[in-house]
């Protein structure tokens, strides 16, 4: 498995990077859990006793994260595959040793990424404990008590409305051959969820058989993580909420009204 990745030193603060190796044009991608086992088997160990799975979970880009020297987490990234040039990086999975639980840390990364390595980011279903640490550290705004407009962007599926009152990320079977993504930087914090807000605000993605251009006019919310869904009960306040049809009407008032301001 080593010949599949490459270990780099910082010579800053001797954090660790792993690159995944080019081979015919492809960077592979190397699964977390086994990378984990062999690699850092106490955070393994502590995402265990957390509840948190990373079976189905792969990386091309996996970094230490530190505190006063110490290893207390991780971040992983992926490539978006539609642009060849690979400067696009997703951050796709992280996690913090319980005691530490300092966010900003990989709010920090994420930043050290996008400049000293020369990548623009994109955060994969971000939850609501990062989402709320973008905030801390001034790279998001709080536009009311449950709206957040975010200087990195946010990425997630399209999925329907039904599905996103009823399912979570990890549990979710995306099928791969009608799969389409949303990239925003709305994330509403009491819904625990990426909002994707267009133009045409009475019209909201619920499974239509629709092509990847028709469903660009569509609003949807991404998927809940099990964390958010466990802590925040948000599934009962999407249910309570989404439903009713004016959800996206008020929010694009309120971001109008905000945009004022």
């Amino acid at each position: 498995m080593k010949s599949d990745y490459e270990e780099v030193v910082s010579p800053v603060d001797n954090k660790k990077y792993y690159f995944a190796v080019e081979e015919a044009d492809n960077i592979k991608e190397i699964p977390l859990k086994e990378f984990l086992v062999s690699t850092y088997p106490d955070i393994l160990d502590s995402l265990r006793s957390d509840g948190i799975i990373v079976d189905n979970l792969k990386w091309r880009l996996f970094k230490e994260v530190k505190s006063d020297d110490c290893v207390v987490g991780y971040v992983t990234y992926d490539i978006l595959e539609e642009f060849t040039d690979y400067t696009i990086l997703v951050l796709n999975s992280y996690y913090i040793i319980g005691k530490y639980h300092d966010y900003g840390l990989i709010v920090d990364d994420i930043i050290e990424t996008g400049f000293s390595l020369g990548f623009n980011v994109v955060i994969r279903y971000p939850a609501r404990c990062l989402v709320e640490a973008l905030v801390k550290k001034n790279v998001a705004t709080r536009v009311d008590d449950s709206i957040v407009l975010s200087d990195i962007p946010l990425l997630c599926d399209t999925v329907s409305l039904s599905d996103a009152c009823s399912c979570v990320v990890e549990d979710y079977v995306l099928d791969k051959s009608n799969a389409s993504y949303s990239i925003s930087t709305i994330y509403d914090v009491d819904l625990c969820g990426v909002v994707c807000l267009t133009s045409s605000v009475d019209k909201v993605y619920d499974g239509q058989d629709l092509d990847e251009s028709e469903l660009e006019d569509y609003c949807s919310i991404g998927l809940a993580t099990r964390c958010d869904v466990e802590r925040f009960d948000c599934l009962n306040k999407r249910r309570k909420v989404l439903p009713m049809g004016d959800y996206f009407k008020s929010l694009a008032s309120l971001l109008e009204d905000y945009e004022e301001n």
